[in-house]
């Protein structure tokens, strides 16, 4: 006879019968799979850092890469005390009347001249103090809208234009040929139709009804989608520059004269050519 263990592990059995009285333990033991451990917060860190480094350098470009991210931390670590940009400038050529645009801009919305006094101009998304200074300074805007609801604006300025994002005044020449065009902008919901065609239409026959042959802009050497823009309208390259200030000092670096330039004032802010 034989002592029963209901665990079945201490039974004692004779050799006959031991397979038999052991076997479903050794089953079940032989299953037993070590879970692969997780990977460490800091592995986790580490992973998400180098996926944003590779999406980085593969949207900007190694150089853009490093000054993008340079700019990134500075702002966030100094709250704007330290700032870095970088434009590319470009000259669009003002093409020929296009039997096509006036049926484009049927389709989109009215677009005209907006003055301070417009009703419009308190849906623009620009606080009062820098659309006033604009139109102080000559700047021309043309707007879209659809029964009073703002679309979208383009902003052109003849002669020497003073940026307001640094200290630096650019001159698009010949002067009586050569305008500049900023701040292009249409509401998001209007942005997948022919807001932006039709508003560079509106512009382009303004320039051309006053002998203008050339549209000079700026654009951030971080901003992908308005250089590609450019790029598929024909728009031709000038230069580049980077602006670098530190606590009111600012340092520019530029392909065009005069190169480079240190300011710690608007009362000596560099003035950069920009022939087409």
């Amino acid at each position: 006879m034989h002592e029963y263990d209901p665990s079945g592990i201490g039974r004692r059995t004779s050799a006959s019968n031991h397979t038999l009285a052991t076997a479903p333990y050794f089953k079940s033991s032989a299953t037993l799979r070590l879970a692969p451990s997780a990977p460490s917060p800091v592995l986790r860190t580490l992973g998400r850092l180098l996926r944003r480094l590779t999406s980085t350098f593969s949207r900007f470009g190694a150089f853009n890469g490093c000054l993008y991210l340079f700019a990134r931390l500075a702002k966030g670590t100094t709250g704007g005390h330290i700032s870095l940009r970088r434009y590319l400038f470009f000259a669009q050529a003002v093409p020929p009347q296009d039997p096509k645009a006036q049926k484009r801009r049927a389709r989109f919305a009215p677009i005209r001249s907006a003055l301070p006094d417009d009703p419009l101009v308190e849906q623009f998304p620009r606080c009062a103090t820098v659309l006033e200074t604009r139109w102080r300074e000559g700047s021309h805007c043309l707007a879209a809208d659809h029964e009073g609801q703002f679309l979208g604006y383009i902003w052109l300025h003849f002669g020497a234009y003073v940026e307001d994002e640094v200290r630096c005044r650019f001159v698009p020449t010949p002067g009586d040929k050569a305008a500049w065009d900023y701040d292009v902008y249409v509401i998001p919901e209007r942005r997948l139709g022919l807001g932006f065609v039709c508003l560079w239409d509106a512009a382009n026959e303004y320039l051309r009804e006053r002998g203008y042959e050339w549209s000079v802009s700026r654009v951030s050497a971080f901003n992908t989608p308005s250089i590609r823009s450019h790029e598929r309208m024909g728009a031709k390259a000038l230069g580049s520059a980077i602006f670098l200030t530190v606590f009111g000092m600012q340092m520019m670096f530029s392909s065009k004269a005069p190169y480079l330039h240190v300011s710690f004032s608007s009362a000596n802010m560099p003035s950069m050519n920009l022939p087409t």
